[in-house]
């Protein structure tokens, strides 16, 4: 379990000086095409998006660029306890300013759990004018919120130090904090700094930043963070570590195609460096289809499926405009019982009106209709009591095809 330098994964490492107080470690790759800003999740490191930035330079034509944020990794502030998001929105606009100066290429900022909220608060303050894309991995405002209460038993329940960076990284992954022995080992060092306060303690490792002094400072990273994503005007993309509950204002401009959602299951929270090559295929599509990236020779966009179709979510009563993405007729549907799931009609039918169902009774057996219609459709509409578009439907589980990357304007799984 010896740790691996950046070295293999990035093609530089510079040190970035916005002022004269501060200066940010970031990590690029890559020569041409848009910019991915990467930004980490609370005490973690720019580290954490090695083997992602591998990966992605590969299928597109991109460069990455990831940043230690301020307090983290071999980043230098004049107060690195100051995690407000407004402070850390500031910072990465002045780090991509410093960077690229008056010539600022096409900017997508990727950001996970705090990274995610950072990511948010800095595409909403328009503080990067050339901002084309946004992504967000594994952070929703309520579940966030919530937990935030039990977040100092978290942390405290953590070893405080480490004898070695080889007891760290078996610590890492044995908390599963991250499942991947790869990703660990170039990941965990840079969440961790020797400390020689005394001779007892001499040559054992910490914690980069003590996050439990910065609890003041986490509400603000994610509260209103729903209302300021849907909010932001560039393409975005939220993507889940497996099934999550979304809040009202989230599940609305789900249904309204506001944003792209994916789900990779079996995985942890840290999502980028469990399954590292699915996140880049995910985020390589996502730019393909936007028109943001040229796709390379060896780029297959028509991803194989992760598992099978799983319910995504419960949606909350009321009814939902749905935008019309091409391959179904569907504008208006009533959210009310659970039993019906929701998605457009397979290619090959003239219209839902002519939709036919297995059983004679107008009920579903959605195992029997799922599998032979999967192959051919991209999204499909399974209803207990099937009706013409023009009519409200009853549905209560969204449920999405794991072939139906290429199309959608709503909600994706893998």
């Amino acid at each position: 379990m010896s740790p691996t330098t950046w070295h293999k994964y990035f093609e530089e490492s510079q040190d970035v000086a916005v002022n004269e107080a501060d200066s940010f470690r970031i990590y690029k790759s890559g020569s041409s095409g848009p910019v991915l800003v990467l930004l980490h999740g609370g005490g973690f490191s720019a580290l954490t998006w090695a083997l992602f930035s591998a990966s992605v330079t590969t299928m597109v034509e991109c460069r990455v660029l990831a940043i230690d944020l301020r307090g983290h990794g071999d980043t230098v502030t004049s107060n690195d306890t100051d995690l407000s998001a407004e402070t850390m929105a500031r910072d990465v606009g002045a780090i991509v300013e410093a960077v690229y100066q008056s010539d600022l290429p096409p900017i997508v900022l990727i950001g996970h759990s705090m990274g995610g909220a950072i990511a948010v608060h800095t595409a909403s303050a328009e503080l990067i004018p050339s901002l084309i894309g946004l992504a967000v991995i594994d952070v929703v405002e309520g579940t966030a919120m919530d937990a935030l209460a039990s977040m100092q038993s978290f942390l405290h329940s953590r070893p405080s130090h480490f004898r070695s960076l080889e007891y760290a990284i078996e610590w890492c992954l044995k908390s599963s904090q991250v499942r991947n022995l790869e990703s660990a080992k170039v990941s965990v060092p840079g969440q961790l700094k020797k400390y020689t306060d005394n001779a007892q303690v001499a040559r054992k490792y910490t914690w980069r930043i003590d996050l439990a002094q910065t609890e003041q400072h986490w509400p603000g990273w994610f509260r209103g963070l729903s209302n300021l994503f849907l909010g932001c005007s560039v393409p975005k993309m939220l993507l889940l570590a497996g099934v999550d509950r979304l809040d009202r204002d989230l599940t609305v401009g789900q249904m309204q195609g506001k944003f792209q959602m994916q789900v990779l299951p079996q995985c942890g929270h840290a999502v980028h460096e469990d399954v590292p090559d699915k996140v880049a295929e995910v985020v390589a599509s996502f730019l393909v289809r936007h028109k943001f990236a040229e796709a390379a020779a060896s780029f297959n966009r028509d991803m194989e499926p992760f598992g099978p179709p799983m319910p995504l979510l419960d949606v909350i009563s009321g009814k939902v405009e749905l935008q019309d993405s091409g391959y179904g007729h569907f504008s208006t549907i009533s959210a009310q019982s659970k039993g019906i799931t929701w998605a457009c009609c397979p290619p090959w039918m003239k219209d839902c009106s002519d939709t036919t169902f297995p059983n004679t009774d107008n009920t579903v057996d959605t195992d029997t209709l799922w599998h032979p219609l999967r192959d051919a459709a991209d999204y499909i509409l399974i209803s207990s009591k099937p009706k013409k578009a023009t009519t409200p439907l009853q549905i209560s589980t969204l449920i999405v095809d794991t072939h139906c990357t290429e199309y959608s304007k709503g909600v994706t799984t893998q």
